[in-house]
């Protein structure tokens, strides 16, 4: 499961593609994809009330 969403967590958060799943991936959810999405959502939201600067936004 890391792999699985952890790959797009980083890569949304250095604006990078994903990239292509090799066998044996296990697939996204669109439960697991709509997590990811808000954990990121948190996460700019934190370091934007901490002042953390030079964290490219996300896409979307």
């Amino acid at each position: 499961m890391l792999l699985t969403y952890g790959k797009r967590l980083f890569a949304e958060r250095i604006g990078a593609p994903v990239g292509l799943e090799r066998a044996p991936a296990l697939a996204p959810t669109a439960f697991g994809l709509s997590k990811v999405r808000r954990l990121i959502e948190d996460l700019q939201r934190t370091e934007s009330e901490c002042g953390i600067v030079g964290v490219p936004a996300a896409k979307g």
